[in-house]
């Protein structure tokens, strides 16, 4: 705590505002330090590149997806949630990328309906992290 009453530079530190004192966190050097690097040529270009990639997931997952608010109870419920959101997610996004007329409705077969039911019932039901792998089952790709 520093007080501000007669310092010279109390202009520039506090403005126009009525403030007394400055508090300095225990952590303000660990936050200067962080602020350098966010500053830092690479750390700009890693900000831009999340900007790029990330943020616009979680905001179509906010704005279409119903994601502002979670009515789960538990941490575990949330989670799932927001795994069945992430999964329509990256289902959109793949049915989007096939090399198909946009006017045209895709129909899943009875057994791709079903491999698709386990799957999303497997990762409701164990939502842990495990090691994804590839199958194709009759030209239509399983994660």
């Amino acid at each position: 705590m520093k007080d501000c009453k007669e310092c010279p530079f109390k202009k520039a530190c506090c403005g126009n505002k009525r403030r007394q004192s400055l508090t300095f966190s225990v952590y303000r050097h660990y936050h200067q330090r962080m602020q350098e690097r966010v500053d830092s040529k690479e750390g700009k270009s890693m900000k831009s590149r999340r900007m790029a990639t990330v943020e616009p997931v979680f905001g179509s997952l906010l704005n279409y997806y119903g994601m502002k608010r979670s009515n789960a109870k538990g941490k575990g419920a949330a989670h799932k949630m927001m795994l069945m959101a992430a999964t329509a997610y990256n289902l959109q996004k793949l049915l989007s990328c096939t090399d198909r007329p946009k006017a045209n409705v895709q129909i899943l077969t009875q057994k791709q309906a079903i491999i698709l039911y386990f799957v999303l019932r497997l990762v409701v039901q164990h939502p842990a992290p495990f090691q994804v792998t590839c199958m194709f089952v009759a030209g239509w790709p399983i994660m």
